[in-house]
């Protein structure tokens, strides 16, 4: 279910929360626990992370994978603009601050 997680707009998608909800029935299920039972318990007596904690792991794995690769390559390329165009959206927004 997490395929491709590394580039899902995650605060844009409300599925995702029915998701995490589905997952922790499922550890409910596995392990026979009360539904008062903490998620946190649950997902530390399997050795599991949350869902978003999968999510924003794969992010970071992605987003190391493209600040390593070479700069010849077109998805750095792009990272570099979009990179450089957010730089300059924020220094307008903080002279426009001063």
């Amino acid at each position: 279910m997490t395929y491709a997680a590394e580039i899902w707009n995650t605060k844009a998608n409300p599925a995702l929360n029915e998701f995490d909800t589905l997952c922790g029935e499922t550890h409910e299920n596995i392990l026979g626990c009360q539904r008062k039972t903490s998620r946190v318990a649950m997902r530390a007596e399997l050795g599991v992370l949350s869902q978003q904690a999968e999510r924003d792991v794969k992010s970071l794995m992605f987003l190391h994978r493209v600040c390593t690769m070479g700069q010849e390559r077109l998805t750095r390329k792009v990272y570099e603009c979009v990179k450089r165009d957010e730089m300059i959206v924020y220094v307008e927004s903080e002279a426009l601050k001063e």
